[in-house]
């Protein structure tokens, strides 16, 4: 009995971490890529095709497949910044028929400086969100009095402010628990917004509109692609307008969010071994 509960437990561990083991492990499978790994730069970004393209097994080699204009894609690495190895399915592509999306890294990149180190935790009840701070600096008082304790479902998780992508919705699951927030940032006009990082039924990462947990319609449409004039964004109607400077001037915050999966990797690794050693153990002594 004994040995069969250890043995669910690692199956449970094992598939709570499915989703970090899949963002670590898999790889292009295809010659050339085994031939100049050493020579690709790991991507993880989101592209936009420019117009139709095509797909080749390799660089410069024969063509797989398609993409059509405005699809977007994600690439593992890239080569010689000439090519990109597609994300989960084999193939190459030209980064020159590529549009790369402004993201999280980007826009920690451009407002590192505007970013607050705290601590808190969102408290997911069986009918409603609660806001929990454990610490909070003074610079960003004046904004976490403007947001809500508590509201209703669902709480949004935004990929970063001013992008137009959820990435996330926690719903009432009729049990409580909670997600935890390292970073604060306060927008252009005053309003906080909170980073969440953490694991709960999967990997959840990105920011919450502290005002309007609930909202499914952006705040503000900030810069589309990365390649965007850094002055300029765009405000979602196809016009330009000047991109908004905070004058509350942060820490940096706890740095970036590529250590979570190398973390929950190392968590299974050590699990996993620790229940077959008291496994192998158990076992020894039962035939003694």
């Amino acid at each position: 009995m004994k040995k069969f509960m250890l043995i669910w437990l690692m199956t449970v561990v094992l598939a709570l971490c499915a989703g970090a083991l899949a963002d670590v492990i898999w790889i292009p499978m295809d010659s050339f890529y085994e031939m100049h790994a050493s020579e690709c730069v790991k991507s993880g970004r989101r592209y936009e095709a420019r117009s139709d393209m095509n797909i080749y097994d390799q660089p410069d080699g024969k063509v797989t497949g398609s993409i059509k204009a405005g699809e977007a894609v994600y690439l593992y690495c890239t080569w010689q910044d000439s090519w990109g190895a597609l994300d989960w399915k084999n193939g190459w592509v030209r980064l020159s028929d590529l549009r790369r999306y402004y993201d999280e890294d980007d826009f920690y990149a451009e407002h590192f400086s505007q970013i607050f180190t705290v601590e808190g935790a969102l408290l997911l009840g069986e009918d409603k969100v609660q806001i929990k701070w454990n610490y909070m600096p003074d610079e960003i008082k004046d904004a976490a009095g403007a947001q809500v304790s508590e509201a209703s479902y669902p709480a949004n998780l935004w990929a970063y402010p001013g992008s137009n992508m959820i990435r996330r919705s926690f719903g009432s699951g009729g049990v409580s628990s909670s997600i935890t927030f390292n970073s604060a940032y306060v927008d252009e006009s005053g309003a906080l917004w909170l980073r969440f990082s953490g694991y709960l039924y999967g990997r959840y990462e990105g920011w919450m509109y502290a005002s309007d947990l609930s909202s499914e319609t952006p705040r503000f449409v900030g810069r589309i692609y990365a390649d965007t004039d850094e002055a300029e964004r765009e405000d979602g109607k196809g016009e330009k307008v000047p991109a908004g400077v905070t004058g509350a001037n942060g820490n940096g915050g706890p740095g970036g969010s590529l250590l979570l999966p190398a973390v929950a990797v190392a968590g299974v690794m050590l699990i996993t071994a620790a229940l077959l050693i008291v496994m192998r153990r158990r076992t020894r002594t039962q035939g003694a």
